[in-house]
């Protein structure tokens, strides 16, 4: 009967008890196990394997326990024994652990080998990360642990993760490697004298890079644009660093993010924005190109700029945010209007198919674009800093300063701008016959089709002065002075100088060497500034990325003079 002795008997009753180490770090080896029926208890002590076997001094219900490593929970079982039967039961130690999956952003296979830690102060514990980019780490504390990665490949980062763990429990942490990429192009001011590509070279991460060259003698997406680095694939990812970051945008009526496009096929959406979870989330159809703020989102880039180099990075530590930064606080992203500016009376819209705007003073273009509400932001008419970025990007893209012949010129009529004629070709696309109204790098119509004012620049004799205002004013307030700009016509000399780099010094070129674009400077006194240009006067090249026209009083409006929309914000 229950409870009663097995002593004296020759029928044997035993249990055979299994002690498992998930960490298998040995600890079920010398384990000190305890069974308990009532008033009867039993020690043993595992051999290598885990195991230890007792004859039961009397039947009836068990209680199995083991003692545990220090960071360690061991499991307990029950069995019910009945004379002469034969008898199981497994106990698990649990150890403490944290498994760590290591991450690689390049996808170059530096999630192998790393050396992870984690420390709660007391206690150092460390691992080495297998081809998957796992490692589990068994500890013997308890709290608060800091994971790092202490072997960080060169010019990467990691993120630091810290986990509260209690004895015996199991983790996970996250650890993701990234890498600041650096675009660069070394300049030779004396080649750019007499050839306006030869006189950039590719540095940095763009080695080896083959630049944008376009062909078409039709609007069409440039000639090498789907072999080139810098393309998109139709769901946005690219192998460039910077483009597979950026994106293409529409914002809604609230100024709130709305739908990723499809870079080639602005048409189409492929994503909509869960302003709730700061997501996108997979979507397919029609996009809002024609009824909501249609942008160019750039993640902050920093630039630097000298008299032998041009530089563009995600690294902080490389240059300066000018075109992120507005009101002293450097935002995540720069949004530029794809679209020329339009504007409903109140208030100015970056939409496919509706008219640019023109005929319209720079203020009223400033009070309509200002008016707008940004959700983490604000709107603006594009700056000369944004201007400058998207300047240097387009540099960079074709790595020469000849963008009509290497894209295209863009429109003829400035009275035909109707925005959207590239939406379905692609993000780079042209005519270099000049025969269509059209031309898109990245943005469309930034040259070829109308000036457009920018904002926050104002001339006084013969000295420039540009900011960085959340309200942009017709002053010196809060600017930074430029002086040394005296282009009347086509440059063959360059400011070098960080922020006024890319100003011409002079006017011994023309339209196919140098600058290859015209620029204008003043020595009067409330001067603003316009770029981009009409390529209605081809032979003298009046357009281009790098055309300036800062000669123009502050009350200028022409029909062939527009704006850019721009916003800045935070996610």
């Amino acid at each position: 009967m229950i409870g009663s002795t097995n002593a004296g008997s020759a029928i044997k009753t035993t249990l055979v008890v299994t002690v498992t180490d998930s960490s298998s770090s040995g600890y079920q080896t010398g384990r000190t196990v305890t069974i308990t029926n009532g008033t009867n208890t039993q020690t043993g002590t595992t051999d290598s394997s885990g195991q230890v076997t007792f004859n039961l001094k009397s039947i009836g219900t068990y209680t199995i326990s083991s003692d545990a490593p220090s960071g360690a929970t061991a499991s307990t079982a029950t069995v019910v024994a009945e004379i002469g039967g034969s008898y199981t039961a497994s106990i698990t130690i649990s150890v403490t652990s944290i498994t760590v999956t290591v991450t690689d952003a390049s996808s170059s296979g530096y999630q192998s080998g790393r050396t992870i830690s984690a420390t709660n102060g007391t206690e150092t514990v460390t691992g080495t990360t297998d081809s998957s980019g796992q490692v589990t780490l068994h500890l013997t504390g308890s709290g608060s642990y800091t994971v790092t990665c202490t072997d960080v490949p060169s010019g990467g980062s990691a993120n630091t993760v810290t986990v509260s763990v209690s004895v015996g429990g199991s983790y996970s942490a996250a650890i993701t490697l990234t890498f600041a990429w650096i675009f660069s192009m070394t300049f030779n001011a004396t080649t750019f004298q007499t050839d306006p590509t030869g006189c950039l070279v590719y540095g940095d991460d763009l080695v080896g890079k083959t630049p944008i060259a376009n062909a078409n003698t039709s609007l069409g997406r440039a000639s090498n644009y789907t072999s080139s680095f810098w393309c998109w694939s139709d769901d946005g990812t690219s192998s460039n660093p910077l483009l597979k970051d950026c994106f293409f945008a529409t914002f809604n009526s609230s100024g709130v993010l709305h739908e990723k496009l499809n870079p080639n096929d602005l048409t189409k959406k492929i994503a909509t924005w869960n302003n709730s979870t700061k997501v996108w989330e997979s979507a397919s159809g029609s996009s809002s190109i024609t009824s909501e703020d249609t942008m160019f989102c750039i993640p902050t880039v920093y630039s630097a700029r000298s008299s032998s180099k041009l530089l563009l990075s995600d690294d902080s530590s490389k240059g300066t945010a000018y075109a992120h930064t507005i009101g002293g606080h450097v935002y995540d992203y720069l949004a530029i209007g794809v679209y020329l500016s339009s504007d409903d009376g109140s208030k100015c819209w970056s939409k496919s198919g509706v008219q640019a705007k023109g005929s319209q003073t720079r203020a009223n273009f400033r009070s309509h674009s200002t008016a707008k509400t940004v959700s983490g932001g604000y709107a603006m008419v594009w700056n000369y800093h944004q201007w400058a970025l998207m300047r240097d990007l387009v540099l960079f893209t074709i790595k020469s300063f000849d963008g009509q012949r290497k894209i295209g010129q863009g429109g003829h009529s400035y009275s035909t701008r109707t925005p959207g004629g590239c939406n379905t070709i692609s993000p780079i696309a042209g005519d270099v016959s000049g025969t269509s109204n059209h031309v898109m790098c990245y943005i469309e119509n930034m040259w070829g089709c109308q000036y457009q004012f920018i904002d926050d620049f104002y001339g006084n004799s013969g000295t420039y002065y540009v900011g960085q205002n959340a309200v942009p004013t017709d002053n010196t307030s809060n600017k930074t002075s430029i002086t040394g700009f005296a282009a009347q016509g086509f440059a063959t000399g360059i400011l070098t100088g960080d922020i006024s780099w890319g100003l011409g010094t002079n006017s011994s070129g023309d339209n196919s060497k140098g600058l290859c674009d015209y620029q204008y400077y003043s020595t009067s006194s409330d001067r603003l500034g316009g770029v981009g240009g009409v390529s209605g006067y081809v032979s003298d090249g009046y357009a281009g990325p790098s055309y300036l026209s800062a000669a123009d009083a502050l009350s200028y409006s022409y029909g062939s003079f527009g704006a850019r929309l721009a916003f800045v914000f935070d996610l």
